[in-house]
């Protein structure tokens, strides 16, 4: 291995590093640590949710999407008779932020890409608002996102492109663990007073298992994603002949 190959694994290494210690730092100081982390918490919402009314609109039928000022939101999707298809919708919304955290971490391990990534993320997220936001907050915070992700794809240089892509796909990997109790409790109250069911509670109504089992696969499946897509984009950062890419 050549110098300039262990420099690039160790240029990929202190930069995940360092987006981890930020974010877990931040997390220690609350409430203001859960403000500054507030922009990227909606974005995570917006994720969730979308990954649940994605698969909906694979499976039945993705209605619409509303993100509020608490950071919580709702996909509205169409139910179906067969318990494997709600399953499947609810298990989405908890696995697609870490699955598009991989994603992130994998093909934003280059400065160029990560450029591309972010121009693709702001695309999505403004058809989106096109397609399924409903809500006034939620046009706001997404449509905000995209105007940062799109200046930040103009005007900032690949190194800044870099550090943020890595960064925003980290936070989408340990999202499920921000709320890690939500991944094992049956149901929820809502600031409204309405009690919903959480993904896993929906998981075990609909297919077999209790809600704390698919809690635990939920949880175990994230941290082998994130762990995978570490290994992946590191390995794939340098070539066989020794040079990083």
């Amino acid at each position: 291995m050549t110098e300039k190959t262990t420099q690039g694994g160790m240029k990929y290494y202190v930069t995940i590093l360092l987006a981890g210690l930020i974010t877990a730092g931040l997390w220690q100081f609350p409430p203001y640590g859960d403000y500054i982390l507030w922009p990227f918490t909606l974005l995570a919402t917006w994720v969730h949710e979308m990954g649940h009314g994605l698969m909906a609109e694979l499976l039945t039928d993705f209605v619409r999407l509303e993100i509020y000022e608490d950071a919580g939101g709702v996909a509205m999707t169409a139910q179906s008779q067969s318990g494997i298809v709600n399953g499947l919708i609810a298990a989405a919304g908890l696995l697609g932020p870490a699955f598009a955290g991989s994603f992130f971490i994998i093909f934003g391990r280059k400065e160029k890409t990560a450029r591309y990534l972010l121009w693709g993320l702001g695309l999505i997220m403004g058809l989106s608002i096109a397609i399924y936001v409903r809500n006034g907050f939620g046009v706001f915070a997404v449509g905000s996102w995209v105007a940062a992700l799109s200046a930040m794809a103009f005007f900032a240089p690949d190194k800044m492109c870099y550090f943020f892509v890595q960064f925003i796909g980290l936070q989408f990997c340990i999202n499920n663990f921000k709320d890690f109790d939500y991944m094992f409790i049956e149901s929820f109250q809502r600031p409204g007073g309405e009690v919903m069911l959480s993904d896993t509670g929906a998981m075990a109504q609909n297919l077999f298992l209790p809600y704390w089992v698919w809690g635990s696969l939920v949880a175990g499946s994230s941290i082998l994603m994130l762990i995978g897509s570490l290994y992946i984009a590191n390995r794939k950062g340098q070539t066989k002949s020794g040079a990083s890419e």
